[in-house]
């Protein structure tokens, strides 16, 4: 499956550019680079720019939600940021079953579902837990020794 990003760049490019230039500003969250540095002689001072920060945060956070709902009255975008329906994933299970891996540091899960909307909770043991992670290293350093032989790794981000 396509990122929400990735479809929204094909359809509407100038409204994703300024969605991703508004996220970027958020993300950085760095408005100043003397936040709070209170001394006798600029109180005062630091105070009035902690106001124009919030100020600019809340401004940045309007701008971003306004450009979500934009984004979420576009065709197929209605779940633009948010989950998708399980109905939907269920939908996308034609070919064959999806499973979803929930990974933390308590442990290793897997939900297995197909058409028939029967969700299989299947514990992982910890050798799983390893394994997978190892994997997800190698990949993150694009290491394909983790595949098995003969595939290229490449997958369809189209489904």
């Amino acid at each position: 499956m396509r990122s929400d990003l990735e479809l929204l760049r094909e359809v509407e490019p100038e409204l994703a550019a300024e969605f991703e230039k508004i996220s970027q500003q958020l993300d950085a969250g760095n408005f100043s680079n003397s936040l709070f540095t209170i001394g006798e002689d600029n109180v005062n001072r630091d105070q009035c720019s902690a106001e124009e920060i919030g100020k600019k945060w809340r401004h940045l956070v309007g701008l971003w939600e306004g450009l979500v709902e934009r984004v979420r009255m576009l065709p197929q975008f209605n779940y633009f940021l948010r989950p998708v329906p399980f109905d939907q994933l269920c939908q996308a299970s034609t070919a064959g079953r999806i499973v979803i891996i929930n990974a933390s540091k308590y442990g290793v899960d897997a939900l297995i579902f197909g058409t028939a909307q029967l969700i299989v909770h299947v514990p992982l043991p910890i050798l799983i837990s390893r394994y997978l992670r190892n994997c997800l290293v190698k990949y993150c350093f694009n290491d394909q020794s983790f595949l098995p032989k003969g595939h290229s790794g490449a997958t369809s981000h189209d489904t």
